[in-house]
């Protein structure tokens, strides 16, 4: 008996070590990315389940507090723009204006790829009423928020990858219900200015 009680106190303690190493981490990539403006290179791999098919993009990402854009290379032309009054997306030549009002979808998804973006792994989980788990890997911090959404425009699950030592995401991986998935693999991030008009749409 005294063998277990010793046993199950330091579970306990482990579990809670784990559970100020994980809190401490994602303050620390919060306050390294949570008012950050920078720029980079993303390639963006999305696998398509019903289809067993892989379609390859790529692009440069500029993100301030409150904003992001995506603008592809490949295919050229298309992009992704967000800003505090829209989510926009152009694909194959069609342009999309996402409705954002409070209580759309859409809303949730703009401000979990914001919140991505600047480190904010709480208030993903907050927006997306998902719980946190946290590992190391490769030099790596790995955050997983798995979430309850069942919208079809949803994301179950979202993976943040931080390098180590920077703090900067490397690897963004977002689940959708219907079980496809995109990763996004940033690199050559660079701190600066970014003329405002990347985030504008006409």
């Amino acid at each position: 008996m005294k063998k277990f009680i010793v046993l199950l106190t330091s579970l306990l303690i482990a579990a809670g070590t784990w559970a100020a190493d994980y809190t401490a981490v994602a303050q620390q990539v919060f306050k390294k990315n949570g008012q950050r403006s920078y720029t980079g290179a993303f390639d963006q791999t999305k696998y398509i389940k019903m289809m067993k098919k892989e379609v390859l993009s790529a692009g440069t990402l500029y993100t301030t507090p409150g904003n992001m854009a995506m603008h592809y290379s490949q295919p050229a032309g298309d992009y992704l723009v967000i800003n505090d009054k829209q989510f926009v997306m152009q694909t194959g030549g069609k342009k999309t204006n996402h409705n954002i009002q409070k209580g759309s979808p859409l809303l949730t998804l703009r401000n979990t790829l914001l919140n991505c973006m600047h480190g904010n792994i709480q208030a993903i989980a907050d927006e997306n009423n998902g719980t946190v788990s946290y590992t190391q890997e490769g030099g790596r911090h790995v955050f997983s928020i798995a979430t309850q959404n069942k919208t079809p425009r949803g994301y179950s699950k979202v993976v943040l990858k931080y390098q180590a030592t920077s703090l900067n995401l490397e690897e963004m991986v977002l689940e959708e219900v219907n079980g496809n998935y995109t990763v996004y693999k940033l690199s050559q991030l660079k701190d600066g200015a970014i003329d405002a008009a990347r985030f504008t749409v006409k």
